[in-house]
């Protein structure tokens, strides 16, 4: 379950991106609600047992390394097909590429401790 409601949290996040690239004056309280509504659904499940999404390290680290990825991308693609963003995520800002790549030193950091930490563990 916490899978689905992931998938669908990330597919209304990429519809909340494409509107605000291509559509002028929308509203996107009620897109935005939805996305809140299926976050807290995903973290409700996570901390079911039997509903939980269990990751080894390397499936994490692809997550955390694709998600971001995929919505930088995303935002270059529209960029790039003339969209304009409403809000100010638009990929020529630096702020953008900085918390990117800050993200994505974060995410080989932590795959690093939990691997340094497994192997003191084994030792």
């Amino acid at each position: 379950m916490e899978k689905i409601s992931l998938f669908l949290s990330f597919i209304v996040l990429l519809a909340i991106i494409y509107f605000d690239f291509f559509k002028e004056d929308v509203n996107l309280f009620i897109p935005m609600s939805v996305l809140v509504v299926l976050l807290i659904l995903s973290y409700i499940f996570s901390k079911r047992s039997n509903y939980s999404w269990e990751m080894n390290k390397k499936t994490k680290l692809i997550f955390e390394v694709s998600v971001p990825t995929m919505l930088v991308a995303t935002s270059v693609i529209f960029y790039l097909l003339g969209g304009r963003s409403q809000h100010g995520i638009n990929p020529t800002d630096y702020i953008i590429w900085i918390i990117y790549v800050l993200s994505l030193i974060s995410a080989l950091r932590n795959f690093k401790k939990e691997d340094s930490f497994t192997q003191d563990n084994l030792n």
